[in-house]
Formats: C-alpha cells, structure tokens, sequence
C-alpha cells in the first residue's frame, strides 16, 4: 500500500508502509515500514522509518532509521540514530548529536558535530568534524578533511587520483584530535596538519 501526495502535506502521529511525496513534507511522530520517497523537501520529526529515498532537503530531528537512505541534495540530521541500511549521499550532509550504525557512501560534503560513527564512511567525499567519534575505517577520495577536538578508531585510507589531484595535494588537518590507526595515502603523496595534543 503505497499512499501518494501531491504539494505540501503535513502529517502527525500517522503510520504508513510506504509513502511517496511530491512537493514539500511536514512530518511529526510517523512510522513507516516501508520506503518513504520524498521529491522537494522534507521536515521529519520524532519519528521511526526504515527506509527514506529523496531528492532536494531533508531534515531529520530525534527520529530513528532502521534501512537504508538514499539522498540526492541536502540532509540534515539532528539528535537521531541510523541503522541497519547503508546512508548513500550525493549532496551534503550536515550532523549533530546522532549516532550512526549504518555505514555511510558520501560523495559530498559530511558536516559533523558531536556524532558517533560507529561503521565505515567511504567514497569521494569530504569530512568536517568537530568533537565527533569515528569507530571504524575511513576510506576516501578526496582532497582535504579536517578534524577537530575529535577521536579517530580505525585506519584512513585517501585514495588519489591524478587528475583529481593534479594540482592539490591531498591534505588532512587534525586539530587537538586523536587517531589511533594508521593514516594511508594509497597513489599519491599526502600533506598531514597536526595542530594542537
């Protein structure tokens, strides 16, 4: 059963299995169990999904996914848990304050602040992080990251690629942050800045 809206929608307290929306989401206290889909933007407020696809802006606040999110475009996440599925995001993503079980695909821009990450975080993407906890390996193509007041579990992996490198070194900069696994250039030299413990 799949329920489909056309426009701007606001729902409260309401359970679904899947629900396709095209247009702008207002969402506070809903569950689904299937496949929410979302074409515009978003706004999903304590609530339980499992599995979110959405192109445009999306804003999540003290809610739970237990599948999989694929985004295209901009996700914000605030005070909530993701697991079980895999975060796939083209676009960019902006953290505080949640925990994240899922492993993560990133091929844009990860902001995080005061998060846990508790599986790997790969693709071509970019990590800003403040007083955030990474768990396990991070294996990316890009060009420049930085940490701060953060600890890092695992290995980092920067793969390069010449052409995306040509004329930029890969950089990382650790600002008063901890890393307690090895730090791997794979094809390229790298340029590591550490400022502060």
């Amino acid at each position: 059963d799949t329920i489909k809206l056309s426009g701007s929608a606001k729902l409260t307290q309401q359970q679904f299995i899947n629900l396709n929306v095209s247009g702008k989401l207002e969402a506070e206290s809903i569950s689904s169990s299937g496949l929410i889909k979302v074409s515009g933007s978003a706004q999903i407020n304590n609530s339980h999904l499992h599995n979110l696809r959405a192109s445009g802006s999306v804003s999540l606040d003290h809610s739970q996914i237990n599948g999989n999110i694929n985004t295209s475009g901009s996700l914000k996440i605030s005070q909530s848990k993701l697991s079980g599925g895999e975060l796939a995001n083209s676009g960019s993503i902006n953290s505080d304050n949640s925990t994240y079980l899922s492993p993560i695909k990133l091929s844009g821009k990860l902001s995080s602040e005061l998060d846990q990450f508790d599986a790997p975080i790969s693709g071509s993407g970019s990590i800003y992080a403040k007083n955030s906890r990474f768990k396990q390996v991070i294996n990316l193509s890009s060009n420049k990251s930085s940490w701060s007041n953060s600890s890092i579990e695992s290995d980092i992996f920067i793969k390069s690629d010449n052409e995306l490198f040509s004329s930029n070194i890969p950089t990382l900069t650790f600002n008063d942050t901890q890393v307690h696994g090895n730090i791997i250039f794979t094809q390229a030299k790298g340029l590591i800045i550490l400022n502060g413990n």
